[in-house]
C-alpha cells in the first residue's frame, strides 16, 4: 500500500492569522508609546497656553519678574 504525501506549498491559513497577529501586536504596542509620548508634548503646550508654568525642564510663560511689576488688573503701575 502506498501512501500519498501531501506537498505543502506556501504557508497555510494558520501561519498567515499568526503572522498578522504578531504585526499587529508590534504596530499597537508602537502606537502606544507614540500615543504617549505625543500627548505628554500636548500637555506642555497647553500648560504654557494656560499659564501654569509648564514643566521643570522648560520656560514659565511669565517670570516672577514681570509678576512683580503688573498691578492687579495686569496692567503696569503707568497705566495700559
Amino acid at each position: 500500500m502506498k501512501t500519498q504525501k501531501r506537498k505543502e506549498q506556501g504557508a497555510s491559513l494558520v501561519e498567515y492569522i499568526l503572522t498578522l497577529a504578531l504585526i499587529l501586536l508590534i504596530g499597537m504596542v508602537g502606537l502606544k508609546g507614540l500615543g504617549e509620548a505625543t500627548s505628554s508634548e500636548f500637555k506642555k503646550v497647553a500648560d504654557v497656553f494656560d499659564g501654569s508654568g509648564g514643566s521643570a525642564d522648560g520656560p514659565a510663560a511669565t517670570g516672577p519678574e514681570e509678576d512683580d511689576q503688573l498691578a492687579g488688573d495686569g496692567c503696569p503701575p503707568e497705566g495700559c
